[in-house]
């Protein structure tokens, strides 16, 4: 099945070639469940993010608020790259997994 549709009941990694993708398998199956739709592959050459304005850091462009990096790492990445990264909020990724029933085997469930 192409992305762009889901199957209902079936995993969007079951039904899509995510070979190549960046992303987890859990991360691309909650923006099945989250959407209805399975994402687009994305290549992992494919910039993923917000295209970075000229003259100005990525954390005064997007919030970070949650983001376990430093400033410094952030808009270093955005320097280096033309784009600034996407938001990685750990905490809130274990949850969602949690909630999902998809922790790796021993990780410790969010308090």
């Amino acid at each position: 099945m192409p992305a762009g549709e889901e199957d209902p009941g079936t995993k969007c990694t079951d039904q899509v070639d995510y070979a190549g993708d960046s992303r987890s398998n859990a991360e691309i199956n909650s923006i099945g469940e989250d959407t209805g739709t399975c994402p687009p592959v994305q290549s992992s050459d494919e910039a993923s993010g917000t295209p970075k304005d000229p003259g100005t850091k990525c954390t005064d462009q997007v919030d970070y608020a949650g983001d376990s990096r430093s400033n410094a790492e952030i808009n270093s990445i955005g320097e280096d790259t033309g784009t600034c990264p996407p938001v990685k909020r750990r905490g809130r990724d274990r949850v969602v997994r949690a909630k999902r029933g998809l922790l790796a085997q021993g990780e410790p469930r969010p308090g």
